[in-house]
């Protein structure tokens, strides 16, 4: 068990009794994650020097937000079920039952301390289907984010508002799975990629790299029956002979999963509009 947070940035502020230090200190030696995380605490900590006054610069914030991805680069994270209040479920026997069913059913929800994540398990009655909707403090640890229920040997990937909507099969028994969050290893961000209108065929090639030495070659090809997204991954970790992928594309509230290889691309079909493009990679 990971110590909380509040817990972590009062061992690096030193306002830990020295027992409670020490078992923290244990718990660093041997968690690469927590350690991360008390670093990254510490810059962050640093860079807000306007803190005596209240004020956090849009600066420091983008600082904290590139810090936490760092922090979280390929983490599998495990989700413990958050147990319900069942007095607030329980009806007395001379209350009448609800007439009109609600819209939205939650089935179960998880949650994680570090970083704090919560995961809904839900079902929209509307639609009649399951959606999973995960949500945190920071935005950007919730978009791209692989939903793993490992009994069923099933993933799903979160869009930019950390909704993955569940195709196929409905969840069965969802508060009894084991749940965790897989971070990407990678991610590369691409500007909202435009077309010349006026041509039916349209191709355009880019190479992106990491501060990593992480490699992918993006094909945006402009079709009649509209637009294609090819991505090849050209290294990883500096490396050209790394194992089968998955590659996902998100933008707007649209979330893509595929699997790649060094020798095979990933396609993907976009919708017909622009918008900032995020991809990211999945050992």
């Amino acid at each position: 068990m990971h110590p909380s947070k509040e817990v972590l940035e009062r061992y690096v502020d030193g306002r830990l009794d020295n027992g409670d230090a020490r078992q923290v200190a244990t718990h660093l030696s041997t968690c690469e994650f927590c350690r991360d995380y008390c670093d990254n605490y510490k810059l962050f900590a640093h860079a807000l020097g306007e803190a005596e006054t209240g004020k956090i610069s849009s600066r420091s914030r983008d600082l904290a937000g590139r810090l936490l991805a760092k922090a979280l680069r390929g983490r599998e994270i495990e989700l413990v079920r958050l147990e319900p209040d069942l007095r607030s479920e329980t009806l007395l026997a001379a209350d009448s039952a609800p007439t009109d069913r609600p819209a939205l059913d939650c089935l179960a929800t998880f949650y994680s301390e570090t970083p704090e994540l919560v995961l809904q398990v839900m079902h929209d009655n509307a639609a009649g289907q399951d959606y999973l909707q995960l949500t945190g403090e920071d935005p950007d640890s919730i978009a791209g984010v692989l939903v793993c229920a490992v009994e069923l040997d099933r993933e799903f990937l979160t869009d930019r508002t950390g909704r993955a909507t569940v195709d196929g099969a409905p969840l069965a028994g969802v508060d009894k799975l084991s749940w965790h969050l897989k971070m990407p290893d990678v991610e590369f961000t691409l500007e909202p990629l435009t077309y010349d209108p006026d041509r039916t065929e349209y191709a355009r090639t880019i190479t992106l790299e990491s501060d990593r030495d992480d490699r992918i070659e993006i094909t945006f090809e402009r079709k009649t029956e509209g637009k294609l997204l090819r991505v090849g991954v050209l290294s990883l970790d500096g490396r050209s002979d790394f194992g089968p992928l998955r590659v996902a594309v998100t933008l707007d509230q649209t979330g893509l999963l595929s699997p790649v290889d060094a020798h095979n691309t990933a396609v993907f079909e976009l919708p017909d509009h622009d918008a900032e493009i995020s991809i990211r990679l999945y050992r």
